[in-house]
């Protein structure tokens, strides 16, 4: 089953996404100098969020392509929703673009979440 974008939250976890690549940044992180990190910003037609990448998943995130991310979880860095595949998961390609257009104006990302009381 397929979620929205608008509908994670911080404790989401094995969550199922169809989204597009809006851009695609190289990211700096602490601890993690010999890995590749990149943060994409992935959205559908509900919202937008911060997707990171790592490592060999790096070459197959491309700006514009569509994925459907397997089994993704949503950690909170410094108070903001990243979401994220680990290795039990997976990035698919899809080969058609989907046809909906981006929410850009709803950045899940940028909402400060640390200042919500989260509930399991």
């Amino acid at each position: 089953m397929l979620i929205k974008v608008k509908d994670l939250r911080p404790k989401s976890n094995d969550v199922n996404l169809l989204v597009k690549v809006v851009n695609v940044r190289k990211a700096s992180r602490k601890g993690q100098r010999s890995r590749r990190v990149f943060l994409c910003k992935v959205g559908d037609e509900t919202a937008t969020i911060e997707l990171r990448v790592t490592d060999n998943q790096v070459d197959i995130v491309k700006k514009g392509s569509t994925l459907i991310l397997y089994k993704a979880k949503i950690d909170v860095i410094e108070g903001s929703m990243e979401l994220m595949v680990p290795a039990h998961g997976n990035i698919q390609v899809q080969q058609e673009s989907a046809t909906f257009a981006v929410k850009e104006d709803n950045n899940m990302s940028v909402i400060e979440w640390n200042k919500f009381q989260i509930l399991a």
